[in-house]
C-alpha cells in the first residue's frame, strides 16, 4: 500500500469512527458502503486537501464520481503527484 493510500485510510477511518468504530477498511471497499454520503464526502476532501496540500475544483467534487476508496487514492495521488514536480 502506498503512502499516499495509507493516508487517505486514515483519513477515513476518522471520519467514520464515531459511526463505526474500530471499521475495517479496504481499497476496494465502496464509499457508500461504509456509510459515507455526499455531506460526510465534503468533510472528508477538506481533510485530504489540508493533509496533501492540494485543492479539489469543485467540478471534481461529485461525490458520484469515485466509487471505491481506491478511486479517491488515485484520484489523490494523481493531483498530488503532479502538484509535488
Amino acid at each position: 500500500m502506498s503512502d499516499v493510500q495509507e493516508r487517505i485510510i486514515k483519513i477515513i477511518k476518522g471520519q467514520l469512527e464515531e459511526i463505526m468504530p474500530g471499521q475495517e477498511i479496504e481499497l476496494e471497499y465502496e464509499l457508500k458502503s461504509l456509510g459515507i454520503n455526499s455531506i460526510l464526502f465534503i468533510k472528508t476532501t477538506v481533510y485530504i486537501e489540508d493533509e496533501f496540500g492540494i485543492e479539489f475544483p469543485d467540478e471534481d467534487l461529485d461525490f458520484n464520481r469515485f466509487i471505491t476508496i481506491k478511486d479517491l487514492c488515485d484520484y489523490v495521488s494523481s493531483k498530488y503527484e503532479k502538484d509535488a514536480i
